[in-house]
């Protein structure tokens, strides 16, 4: 039984336990259209980002955040479950793993079958309790319910992996109960001596009368089409030669990135932003006696 509670964690995402795979993705992405990311400035109302040496850059949290947008586009798309983490004070994933992790710590304390049952069945009803007034969906309720109805450890390990959570989404981008397993690295251009920065000034229009705010002018800094930037993505125990749910969501992702670009940063809506994979290639590490050994080096594209 402890051997099945192992696997099911690491089912579950909670497998940083042990680096068993590194996957990196690393090549150059160009931005087809103009690119603003950045925040609020001084003597321009919206300037780019930029390190204090004046390099501009792409943060690797707003790459990321996109390419979250982006997955759980495609995977509701693909009619899989995708939890809603915004806007929520918990969702079915969360409540899972916060459910399994009881179970394991019951577990490891030696604590008895029956005794571990009980103690789960607690702690889901007092988790319903504890959402009574707060904003969730009714499937996490639905979801404690069930636990809630398990009559032996082994019962409750199936109805945890019956329910399919967490969500692929969930597995590779993380949630407030797993860590990420997709590190995005800052986006810096390949030649900082190419990046040409252009002003653009636009009026704010008024969502209400769907016509130009008054005295809303705003200025606002971006870099010219055409400027490479280096990309780096890494996988920790996600490799793209599984046939994980999770596995084949990155690809989806990473080659809708490759051939038609995704947006990234302020007024996409507009055409801003479009950031597409001109070169990249995938390598994936395993871990022998204490060093990263190579498994395989291919192109992006043979791997998608």
């Amino acid at each position: 039984m402890v051997s099945d509670i192992v696997s099911l964690a690491r089912s579950l995402g909670l497998n940083f336990d042990k680096v068993e795979c590194l996957t990196v993705i690393s090549g150059v992405a160009v931005n087809l259209t103009p690119l603003h990311v950045g925040r609020v400035g001084v003597t321009i109302d919206y300037p780019v980002e930029r390190f204090p040496d004046g390099t501009v850059y792409i943060p690797g949290s707003s790459l990321k955040g996109v390419l979250r947008t982006t997955a759980e586009g495609i995977a509701k798309a693909s009619r899989t479950y995708v939890c809603e983490i915004f806007g929520t004070d918990m969702t079915k994933c969360e409540s899972a793993v916060r459910i399994f992790k009881y179970i394991y710590d019951a577990v490891r304390r030696g604590l008895s079958e029956g005794n571990i049952v009980n103690l789960v069945r607690d702690k889901a009803e007092q988790e319903i309790e504890s959402i009574q007034n707060k904003k969730v969906s009714r499937n996490v309720i639905a979801f404690l319910e069930d636990i809630k109805s398990s009559d032996s450890l082994e019962s409750l390990i199936e109805k945890i992996k019956s329910h399919n959570v967490p969500c692929p989404v969930c597995k590779l981008f993380g949630n407030r109960e797993i860590a990420s397993h997709v590190e995005v690295l800052d986006v810096l251009p390949v030649d900082r001596s190419k990046v040409k920065i252009g002003y653009r000034t636009r009026n704010a229009i008024d969502r209400f009368r769907g016509a130009a705010r008054s005295g809303a002018l705003f200025t606002f800094e971006y870099v010219s089409p055409g400027v490479e930037w280096n990309i780096e993505i890494r996988l920790v125990n996600v490799s793209l030669q599984s046939s994980s749910s999770e596995s084949k969501l990155m690809k989806s992702v990473l080659s809708l990135m490759a051939v038609h670009g995704i947006s990234v940063g302020r007024m996409r809506s507009v055409g801003l932003g479009l950031l597409r994979l001109s070169k990249a290639e995938v390598v994936e590490y395993s871990v022998e006696d204490f060093s990263l050994v190579e498994k395989y080096r291919k192109d992006l594209m043979e791997v998608v």
